[in-house]
């Protein structure tokens, strides 16, 4: 491992299926959640660059 990596370790408890879903039905509910994804991915996209070009939006219409 190299000096500028960081070593994190990942624990898990309870069941996966509590946030059981197909890729179409995931909603804002699921951020910062493990989901368990039934189905093929076939493509994703980046939540927080969407988010930010929608707040930077926002921001250049509330400016006057």
């Amino acid at each position: 491992m190299a000096e500028h990596e960081i070593k994190r370790l990942l624990g898990l408890k309870g069941s996966l299926n509590t946030y059981f879903c197909a890729p179409r039905t995931i909603k804002s509910l699921h951020l910062q959640k493990i989901v368990y994804c039934g189905g093929i991915v076939t493509s994703v996209s980046y939540v927080r660059f969407e988010l930010r070009q929608m707040f930077t939006m926002m921001k250049l219409k509330i400016s006057f």
